[in-house]
């Protein structure tokens, strides 16, 4: 489902990605994807899924994690993801900004097939 995310600025601060994590919703997911594959894997499902969002994808601590930054306009973090290698997969944690009228099913949305 395609959200309009121009509504946003009316509905809260410009969130950072660490209010993100320290305000929003987790979720927990095991990848079966190397973590630097799963990374491209959920961006790009962010993408998909959302529209009208700008998704960044970045190295992170420890080494070999990576994490996604989902932003809707004007610059509101929407949902931040770390994915760090587990096994032959990955495991991901994503947190989910405390939005009014955000899809809650981001997060899954962002995992499926990675």
């Amino acid at each position: 489902m395609k959200w309009s995310w121009l509504a946003l600025p009316l509905l809260a601060a410009c969130a950072t990605p660490g209010e993100v994590r320290r305000d929003g919703t987790r979720t927990d997911w095991t990848l079966t994807l190397p973590a630097k594959d799963a990374a491209r894997c959920m961006a790009r499902n962010a993408e998909e899924h959302a529209g009208y969002v700008i998704v960044q994808t970045r190295e992170a601590d420890p080494a070999g994690a990576f994490e996604v930054l989902v932003r809707g306009p004007p610059d509101t973090t929407i949902a931040v993801a770390v994915i760090t290698p587990a096994g032959r997969g990955a495991t991901a944690t994503v947190w989910r900004a405390k939005l009014p009228l955000l899809p809650t099913d981001l997060p899954g949305a962002m995992a499926k097939g990675c």
